[in-house]
């Protein structure tokens, strides 16, 4: 009886996981045998989500392309930003008023061809 209880709740359980990943009833989804020493209870959760989706192949295809094409292209890596000036700034206005400020000016690279 404990058996048939098992296999019931495995069955349930395998079912709502093929509908939570979106597979149909013709898809057979196969989970392997989960070894029993394996301790998960300090296993961070956090830690796995960032391994599966740096291990993702369809993330690591589109991040390879954009490697490819950035090498095609010649793109460099970093950026930077030589010519920034900063300082203080005066203005006269005709009715005898002085205004003083600070001034900063730069240029910002956006197509940065190396």
């Amino acid at each position: 009886m404990e058996i048939a209880k098992e296999q019931t709740t495995i069955i349930r359980l395998s079912e709502k996981l093929n509908r939570l990943l979106g597979l149909t009833e013709e898809v057979c989804f196969i989970l392997p045998e989960i070894p029993q020493d394996i301790d998960y209870e300090g296993y961070n959760v956090c830690a796995s989500e960032f391994i599966a989706l740096a291990e993702r192949m369809d993330l690591q295809e589109a991040r390879f392309g954009v490697i490819r094409l950035r090498r095609m292209l010649g793109l460099k890596d970093w950026s930077t930003y030589t010519n920034l000036k900063a300082g203080v700034t005066g203005e006269r206005d005709p009715d005898g008023l002085n205004l003083v400020g600070f001034g900063l000016s730069g240029e910002i690279p956006i197509f940065n061809f190396g």
